[in-house]
């Protein structure tokens, strides 16, 4: 809805967030006692999905100072709320940013050996796999940045906004 605090300094929508991460996972260790040998043996299968979309202001964002109804050469004379009235807006944007929706694979294994040669004395050996990939890219939504470089009213904005939605 906007801001108000006896004068109407900003209208329209104040922004959304969402986020949300799923992991499947898949999981075994082994461990093999053979004489003076710990054998150990892994492996792990990840599957990520993430999910992030932000709009700081997707229905837009309408700005009424009390610019356009203050006496000429005189601050703080004017209303927001009489600007509103009469139609007269200071400024106003519209602001998506890019959804982000991840897949990802992460793969690995390993293998180990605990080698006790004395008691005094074990040798650690392994080797581990890691393998990383992104199974989709990144797709950004459309985006549009409006900023009217002089004074535009709710209608204009109105028109821009729904010329927008359809795609034109």
């Amino acid at each position: 809805m906007g801001y108000f605090n006896g004068t109407i300094q900003q209208w329209g929508s104040v922004g959304t967030s969402n986020e949300s991460q799923n992991v499947y996972q898949i999981l075994d260790n082994v461990t093999r006692i053979v004489g003076n040998h710990s054998l150990k043996f892994g492996v792990s299968f990840q599957a990520v999905r993430f999910f992030y979309r932000y709009a700081p202001a997707s229905l837009g964002q309408y700005y009424y100072n009390p610019v356009y109804t203050g006496a000429p050469g005189v601050s703080f004379t004017g209303w927001g709320v009489a600007d509103f009235l009469a139609d007269q807006i200071n400024g106003a944007y519209i602001a998506n940013a890019p959804n982000i929706n991840d897949a990802q694979w992460y793969d690995s294994a390993y293998v180990q050996d605990d080698w006790k040669i004395t008691p005094r004395l074990t040798l650690n050996l392994g080797v581990r796999y890691d393998y990383f990939r992104l199974t989709r890219k990144w797709r950004p939504a459309s985006q549009l940045r409006c900023q009217p470089a002089h004074s535009a009213s709710l209608r204009d904005l109105v028109s821009i906004s729904s010329r927008t939605r359809r795609g034109t």
